[in-house]
């Protein structure tokens, strides 16, 4: 009897919520359309969240999430994976609200879409079936047809929606991947829901679904959750991940904030991995008996590296922070979580060399900036400029700025001229830009940016100068975006990067009567 009052409660306060939150005003940026649902004979409104990220006629698609009860959860849901995605937690993603539709007399027709069976106690029930079909057959194709959708679907409910996001799952687990189950209605119908996972998990040998359920601490005693989680335990298939989070001091609508957000993070979990293995310098030239460290970007349990050329698995050592690296190496360090959709490793080679020679003097040679060339052209990758003819050339110095070039996308520019080692060691390069971008020193290349991308990252290499001068070349083209190209390095004498900006270059003053030298390397 307790479990039916909780039960009750529960579908009595999340109506009142619904209700209250009805006439409030959309968000800004959000897409209002509809679709006819042939099989409920009725039209239903949606509410389409486009990622920042796209743009028409890109080709770049996006995984969904359906959203129920849209009416009242799409805002928060909105808010909570616009903070999440600007931490890197998850990808950008398609949101779609599904509000709920009211019958003539007021009465809000979730109860009828939501609840697997006829029961006595819920008026115009046991239409969820009917609702899992308007969600296959009308309404994905219409999301996939429409809006650039990947074809990977999650589905969200909380409460009753909770219950039949829980009954997808079992019902037909291959409609979608991800299932968030906030507070879910368990005790409906006598913990039908519970005794159907038991009937339904024992059978599956193996599955590659996403499971999240999340309550409050007295939901998760009293409705069910405690009893659902028991069953999963014991129940679930390989290959299946799940997990059921407790939250104190939360009410059944509070309870959403935590658990939307933290669902999130946990069925993207490794998203980010890419940037958790991030090290540098990326790869490099070392000398015999003289090893240098590569700084991992984070420490994290999960992560596992080789030096061998090896692929690295659980059994490799862990990653510290800093790796001593002695060439010659083949270091790959990977991220190894149980999320094997983001299962990624990243490597880099150090090899065998001698001291980089220097120049000691140059002729001609002045400080406070380098030689540019600009020209124009749209490439998805840095043409050779060498048989291009510029439109443009000068000199940038302390003065210049992409910004300030005739053209504010497909254009490219090449820059030449010397940096100055103060005393020798290894040095660390790295660059970052967007789009393409290349670095060589004394005449061989060692950074390759190259491509259309953004400038979230760097790339890095590090070599072994002495004393003296070393050409530079800097090689960069934009296809479209704001300009960016960043350069920086590592000396010897400090642990600190500095941005080598163009007003600590030197150029040759002369160029007509001499030409860059190159010296041995």
């Amino acid at each position: 009897m307790r479990a039916v009052c909780w039960f009750r409660f529960i579908i009595l306060i999340t109506l009142f919520v619904i209700m209250s939150d009805g006439g409030m005003a959309q968000n800004a940026g959000i897409i209002n359309d509809s679709v006819y649902s042939g099989v409920l004979k009725e039209n239903r409104r949606l509410m389409i969240g486009l990622p920042e990220e796209y743009k028409p006629g890109s080709g770049v698609k996006y995984d969904v999430v359906y959203i129920l009860d849209g009416e009242t959860h799409f805002s928060d849901f909105l808010y909570i994976y616009k903070f999440a995605r600007k931490e890197n937690f998850i990808p950008p993603l398609i949101l779609v609200g599904l509000p709920n539709t009211f019958s003539t007399n007021g009465s809000n027709m979730r109860n009828r879409d939501f609840t697997p069976g006829r029961t006595d106690d819920i008026a115009d029930s046991g239409g969820a079936d009917n609702f899992i079909a308007f969600l296959e057959n009308e309404l994905i194709p219409y999301i996939g047809k429409k809006y650039p959708a990947s074809g990977v679907n999650s589905l969200f409910g909380h409460s009753l929606g909770g219950l039949f996001t829980m009954y997808v799952f079992l019902k037909q687990p291959g409609l979608f991947t991800d299932y968030y189950c906030s507070d879910p209605a368990f005790p409906w119908n006598n913990y039908r829901m519970i005794e159907m996972a038991k009937e339904t998990l024992k059978n599956w040998a193996e599955h590659d679904r996403t499971l999240w359920i999340d309550g409050t601490e007295a939901t998760y005693r009293n409705v069910g959750i405690a009893k659902m989680d028991s069953v999963v335990r014991e129940w679930a298939p390989k290959g299946f991940r799940w997990r059921t989070s407790v939250y104190p001091d939360e009410t059944h609508m509070s309870v959403r904030l935590k658990g939307i957000y933290d669902g999130l993070k946990y069925t993207f979990d490794g998203y980010d991995s890419k940037k958790q293995v991030e090290f540098h310098p990326m790869g490099g030239s070392l000398l015999w008996g003289k090893p240098v460290h590569v700084f991992l970007n984070g420490s994290f349990p999960e992560v596992h590296y080789t030096t061998d050329g090896s692929e690295p698995d659980v059994y490799s050592e862990q990653a510290p922070q800093l790796i001593e690296i002695t060439a010659p190496a083949r270091v790959t360090v990977k991220w190894i979580g149980e999320n094997k959709k983001y299962i990624t490793s990243v490597t880099g080679n150090f090899e065998l060399s001698e001291v980089w020679q220097s120049l000691k003097s140059v002729r001609n040679i002045m400080p406070g900036g380098m030689r540019y060339s600009y020209y124009e052209g749209k490439w998805d990758s840095l043409p050779d400029f060498n048989k291009l003819n510029p439109v443009k050339t000068g000199i940038a110095d302390s003065s210049f700025s992409l910004d300030k070039l005739p053209a504010r996308s497909n254009f490219g520019c090449v820059f030449e001229g010397y940096f100055k080692a103060d005393l020798g060691g290894y040095y660390i390069f790295a660059i970052s830009s967007g789009d393409g971008s290349k670095l060589s020193v004394n005449g061989h290349e060692i950074i390759d940016n190259d491509g259309l991308h953004g400038n979230d990252y760097y790339r890095s290499y590090v070599v072994p100068l002495q004393e003296g001068y070393y050409p530079l070349r800097l090689e960069y083209f934009l296809r479209e975006g704001h300009p960016h190209l960043d350069l920086i390095y590592l000396s010897p004498k400090n642990n600190e990067t500095v941005n080598l900006s163009f007003k600590m270059m030197y150029l040759d003053s002369a160029p007509e009567v001499s030409k860059i030298a190159i010296p041995a390397r």
